[in-house]
């Protein structure tokens, strides 16, 4: 449920929430935190939707558990910790969504939420959202395999992870695929895109 279907709701419809979540419904926690978090029908207050928030992020609860590592991030309705909003980031990227991945991958890559820079971890993490399709890491992957600075510098894999991002609807991929094709002889091009159809229908026979 978003904001503006939170701010819709009567104040009738917030109690059954409430109750829904006083029960133990992660969904219904996550929507009663938001709601404090919004100041939804209600008065802001971050440590009630810290509380109702980190119930629902306790039994796994996805977007409860993203919020939750921007609330100890923060600080609101808690006390500051990186090492928390850390932990927690780590637990979303190994429950295998590719969104959780990337955003793992940059915290490695960027050092946000005090996160110690780390090359091999973040490419791992954007390695596993880019074999899932995520456009982002995709680009991403192939930005670093360009540069050849935290992996050693490789034309024909950059191409495929261009290719790839291009495919998947990356606004920038276009654009370095053309710098790259522009750059690398034609012949290899067309070797790479040989061996790149055949990968794709290797992995579909499998």
């Amino acid at each position: 449920m978003n904001t503006q279907e939170q701010a819709q709701l009567s104040a009738a419809d917030r109690e059954t929430y409430r109750k829904a979540a006083e029960a133990g419904n992660p969904d219904a926690q996550y929507h009663v935190g938001m709601t404090y978090a919004n100041a939804n029908g209600v008065e802001l207050d971050y440590k009630q939707a810290f509380k109702w928030i980190y119930l629902a992020a306790e039994v796994g609860h996805v977007q409860a558990m993203r919020t939750l590592a921007w609330l100890y991030a923060n600080g609101f309705g808690t006390e500051q910790s990186d090492e928390k909003a850390q932990h927690t980031s780590v637990l979303l990227a190994e429950k295998g969504n590719p969104k959780d991945q990337y955003f793992l991958a940059s915290l490695y890559q960027s050092g946000i939420y005090g996160m110690q820079p780390d090359s091999e971890k973040m490419i791992h993490w954007y390695y596993q959202a880019a074999q899932q399709h995520y456009a982002r890491a995709q680009y991403a992957l192939a930005k670093i395999i360009l540069k050849g600075v935290d992996i050693k510098a490789n034309d024909e894999m950059a191409f495929q992870w261009l290719s790839l991002a291009n495919m998947n609807g990356h606004k920038k991929a276009a654009d370095e695929l053309a710098k790259l094709i522009k750059r690398v002889p034609k012949e290899k091009i067309e070797e790479y895109k040989v061996r790149m159809t055949e990968s794709i229908k290797s992995s579909l026979q499998q």
